[in-house]
């Protein structure tokens, strides 16, 4: 690991000079101290607080005991408590307030920066000292809203059982505060973890939430010492490396989550594999391990935002990398997710269950997919319901149920009135039926004499001369070649010819133009005509 550190704090240097760049310095701001943004949020300056720490920490940084940037993070705390509202949680202000899982997710951050300055504070630091007691002070604020609130994702259940148990194990001098965050942590997991012996959680989502779930498995294990948390990092990991593509990125396209078909790189499982094949040896994880961190460097990407993480893990910092690269080849079966993932020297293929797009082929970076496109009823893919794995591919099977023909059809909906509200013209002294009008007709008023129901008798369907002014101006436009006048409305919309052959002459087109007439109409027996 040594010979990638310096990629790793130069990363965690470009995050410091950015966060100190975009650090609000306006005293009457409300964002003082913060990241300035469009959105007040505390999150991203938390985050970028733990990059922050790492660096004022390690000797080798140029930020090393930094006595401006150790101002800018005491400001930037201050920013935090200020933003923490008044149960201790924080928003997530594009769509989550006072939201537990959020606030998890920042506890998970504040907490990594307080055991950094504990594992590798200097005790003579002053500044520094202070900084440890905002931490803890903004920590046991977050950890009351985080016991008390809710979740709405699979992953949120773990980040917040993570947060309570590594509370427990912080605030273990305050022994009821300690018992009722572990009972909390009890609460979710005795539901049972989404992950099954595959290695796949609920969210299917490798290029993003697998991760996040495995570094609270990561952390309730460091402080439980519950080996079965780490089963589940173990498998899911061995199971990403089925998911990586001949382009080194990470497939996608199965995610139930906001990650779906994204092109990923797999930097931010770098620091898993490293700390699993540092606790144990592994050859396989170690190889991906290093294929990532040296990928990512070769690439000129910045480096994973790991460095806090390896800072406090001497194992991790100390690891020789003796392997490098991915599975070659591999095929695999996942029953429960309905996939087939098949990787090939060159190329990899990828069979799915539920999806329209069920056949995804990749060589190199070219990647293209299959669907089969039909037309029954409402059905206008295939959409495999199954998938059976054979020895040398798998069949997918689907059905689709439609009604073609309803020999009892009538009408779709039918409605008095509507789109012909007022079409029938009473004889003078007649009365007929007017339909009550619907929200969207609200406004309509009915000409003189006009109705939606009446007795044939009592109609007068003889056209008015409007009528045949307008149909005899018409034929002249359209047929004779005038202009229209600046009041006329009139559309051209075929040729003569057209006119001509299905009408004859001007008083057949007048006459059937003006004529009264429906699209269908019923006779008393029930017949549609």
């Amino acid at each position: 690991m040594k010979r990638y550190m310096q990629h790793l704090i130069r990363g965690a240097e470009i995050r410091t000079e950015q966060f100190m760049n975009k650090q609000d310095r306006d005293p009457a701001s409300i964002q003082y101290g913060g990241i300035r943004g469009a959105i007040w949020e505390a999150k991203p300056t938390i985050y970028a607080l733990t990059a922050a720490v790492a660096v004022y920490l390690n000797p080798d940084s140029r930020f090393y005991g930094n006595p401006q940037l150790c101002e800018a993070m005491d400001l930037a705390l201050d920013f935090v408590g200020r933003t923490q509202r008044e149960d201790g949680s924080f928003d997530y202000p594009s769509c989550n307030f006072k939201s537990a899982p959020d606030t998890a997710f920042c506890f998970k951050r504040l907490y990594a920066a307080w055991r950094l300055i504990k594992k590798r504070g200097r005790a003579e630091d002053a500044g520094l000292a202070v900084i440890e007691k905002k931490y803890l002070a903004i920590m046991h604020r977050a950890l009351e809203a985080i016991c008390t609130g809710g979740f709405h994702t699979p992953n949120h259940r773990w980040g917040i059982a993570a947060a309570v148990l590594q509370g427990a194990d912080l605030f273990a001098g305050e022994p009821e505060f300690a018992a009722r965050l572990k009972a909390r942590a009890g609460q979710y997991l005795a539901e049972g973890i989404d992950g099954d012996e595959d290695g796949e959680y609920a969210e299917r989502s490798t290029g993003n939430y697998n991760a996040v779930v495995n570094n609270a498995m990561m952390a309730m294990y460091q402080v439980t010492g519950d080996e079965s948390f780490l089963g589940y990092v173990k498998r899911n990991l061995s199971m990403m490396l089925t998911y990586i593509d001949p382009d080194d990125t990470i497939f996608t396209q199965n995610s139930t989550r906001q990650d779906k078909g994204k092109k990923e790189y797999p930097d931010k499982y770098f620091y898993q594999y490293l700390y699993m094949c540092s606790r144990e040896e592994n050859p396989v994880f170690d190889g991906a391990a290093h294929k990532i961190i040296k990928d990512n460097m070769d690439r000129g990407d910045l480096a994973p935002d790991c460095l806090h993480i390896i800072m406090a893990n001497e194992e991790m910092e100390n690891h020789e990398f003796t392997h490098y690269g991915f599975l070659e080849t591999y095929r695999k079966f996942y029953p429960h997710s309905g996939v087939l993932r098949v990787k090939k020297e060159g190329y990899s293929y990828t069979a799915i269950r539920g999806k329209s797009a069920f056949l995804f082929f990749q060589a190199g970076e070219t990647r293209t997919y299959f669907k089969i496109g039909e037309s029954y009823c409402d059905v206008r893919n295939f959409i495999p319901s199954e998938i059976q794995e054979t020895e040398d591919g798998c069949i997918l099977k689907g059905q689709a149920k439609g009604c073609w023909h309803n020999p009892n059809a009538r009408w779709d909906w039918w409605v008095i009135g509507g789109r012909w509200r007022g079409l029938l013209l009473l004889r003078p002294g007649k009365s007929g039926y007017i339909a009550p009008l619907e929200p969207w007709h609200k406004d309509f008023v009915y000409p003189p004499h006009r109705c939606d129901a009446a007795l044939v008798a009592d109609c007068d369907f003889s056209p008015n001369e409007a009528q045949i002014r307008r149909a005899a101006r018409m034929w002249e436009v359209c047929v004779e070649g005038d202009e229209p006048r600046e009041d006329e409305d009139l559309l051209k919309l075929w040729e003569p010819e057209y006119y001509l052959e299905r009408y004859g002459d001007k008083e057949t087109f007048i006459r059937r133009k003006t004529a009264f007439n429906t699209y269908a109409f019923v006779t008393a027996g029930g017949e549609w005509h």
